[in-house]
């Protein structure tokens, strides 16, 4: 410590002393004045005059009124300069001591207050991967908090409604309302009898209301769900967290290259554990690599299913909500048969896909259709049963009113029914869904060419495609329309 204050101290009395040393140097000679260039420049001006008469350009008219001009410049110049008052110098070597001292105890301060060794490290878990970025307003955010607010208002006729609830949570994590996203995470919780993904979706609600921190609820949530799934990612990820931020960081790099081993290659969260991985093997001065994965991991790896034909999307979007919302009733029902058939038809090819049957149960559950959902239950419990493994557990069937072709919507916008279908689909049928919806909007709108409404949809269908000129276009109708209710 003694030594690290006289290193302190000399360094600290370089830096004054190359501050300083100018200011307490002896002056040279002083400065000319602007004043001085300006006489001389009028001084050349009179003997250029001079010049000029004596080689005949000016007469001795002329060469006097030039004299006298030039002659008035150099008395208003002397002038100014003389009635000019230059603030007091401050004594040199007054501000080289107040120079001197204000940087020691500038100095100083910083040192005690950041840098101090008693001042505890940045915590390690602190370092890890922010999963927000932090800009500027956004107006697909904007949008789905504002649908997020419809739902929230429709759960509140329909408390019941467990898919509602799942996407409500899902919703507010999105646009960062995260006590909100752990009030609906729990009622889908509680609504589910405990499902297993949805334990894990409220622990990760409690740590992003937390800024980050695994707390002891959170945290006994995600090990009962590594009990009951041990392949979960969110619980493996965020109980090597919670260790991480216990300061136990071998055994959080040991958690987070389990997971990776046990990580599908194309899985989009890899990169996350992959940094963390790196932060640890880092902080612990440990060779990339150096940690394997435990024979746990290896076995339960062995034991993985295989993966499945496309990844499941993470929900829908902004976009995706926009266009299900332009839907009539009919179009509706008939999108979600087509992916409910694109997802049995998938399942042919992998009839091993646990989580794939799960949905499908989910689904013809939803549409109303008993006899095949109880089939599709049918092989979720096969396959739980032959893996030996705790599946997540589905709600309870219950009666629900078939999508009949042609009703009326009972409440605008897509229902949980649409969006849980959109989220079974892949990324180009969802697309290829969007745009054939907006193409119908569009050829409805030939018919009905003074549907405002419409047209406003329409406009904001091309914004969110980003087709700008079809925009532009439809946004024209629109204030044609406008200007002409006026």
């Amino acid at each position: 410590m003694t030594a690290l204050i006289v290193i302190t101290a000399v360094m600290t009395a370089a830096v004054v002393a190359a501050v300083a040393w100018p200011l307490l140097r002896r002056p040279g000679a002083p400065a000319a004045k602007r004043v001085d260039y300006d006489l001389a420049v009028y001084r050349d001006q009179l003997d250029e005059i001079e010049r000029d008469r004596e080689r005949g350009l000016l007469d001795d008219a002329e060469a006097a009124a030039a004299r006298v001009e030039v002659q008035r410049r150099m008395l208003a110049a002397a002038d100014a300069a003389a009635t000019a008052e230059a603030p007091p110098p401050v004594p040199a070597r007054v501000l080289a001591g107040g120079l001197a001292a204000g940087l020691s105890v500038v100095a100083f301060v910083l040192y005690f207050t950041l840098g101090s060794p008693d001042v505890p490290n940045f915590p390690f878990a602190g370092r890890g991967v922010d999963s927000q970025t932090a800009g500027g307003a956004d107006p697909e955010h904007g949008e789905i908090a504002a649908m997020a607010a419809k739902l929230a208002a429709r759960l509140k006729d329909n408390p019941g409604d467990l898919q509602g609830w799942i996407l409500l949570a899902r919703t507010y994590t999105a646009v960062g309302d995260f006590p909100n996203a752990v009030a609906a995470s729990l009622r889908a919780l509680e609504l589910s009898g405990g499902r297993v993904d949805l334990a894990a979706l409220h622990g990760e609600a409690l740590v992003q209301a937390a800024d980050g921190r695994v707390t002891a609820d959170a945290l006994r949530l995600f090990d009962d769900v590594v009990a009951a799934d041990p392949l979960n990612p969110q619980a493996r990820y965020y109980i090597g967290l919670a260790l991480a931020q216990q300061n136990r960081v071998p055994e959080a790099l040991q958690a987070w290259v389990d997971l990776r081993a046990l990580a599908p290659a194309d899985a989009p969260w890899l990169d996350v554990v992959n940094e963390q991985i790196a932060r640890a093997e880092t902080d612990l001065k440990l060779a990339a690599g150096a940690v394997k994965p435990s024979a746990s991991a290896v076995a339960l790896a062995k034991q993985r299913p295989p993966p499945t034909a496309a990844a499941s999307p993470s929900g829908p979007s902004a976009a995706d909500m926009e266009a299900a919302a332009q839907m009539s009733a009919a179009d509706r029902s008939q999108m979600i048969r087509t992916m409910v058939e694109r997802l049995a038809e998938r399942l042919k090819d992998n009839p091993n896909d646990l989580e794939g049957w799960q949905r499908l149960a989910q689904s013809y559950r939803v549409l109303g259709e008993t006899e095949k959902a109880a089939e599709a239950q049918g092989r979720v419990d096969a396959l739980t049963q032959r893996g030996g493994a705790i599946a997540p557990a589905m709600p309870a069937a219950r009666p629900m009113t078939p999508i009949a072709p042609g009703a009326t919507p009972a409440q605008p916008g897509p229902s949980a029914a649409d969006v849980e279908a959109a989220g079974q689909m892949s990324a180009a049928d969802r697309n290829t869904m969007i745009r054939s919806m907006v193409e119908r909007l569009a050829e409805r709108l030939k018919d009905n060419p003074d549907d405002l409404e419409g047209w406003r949809r329409l406009a904001r269908s091309y914004q969110v495609l980003g087709e700008s000129e079809k925009a532009q276009e439809a946004q024209a109708r629109v204030d044609a329309l406008e200007k002409r209710r006026r």
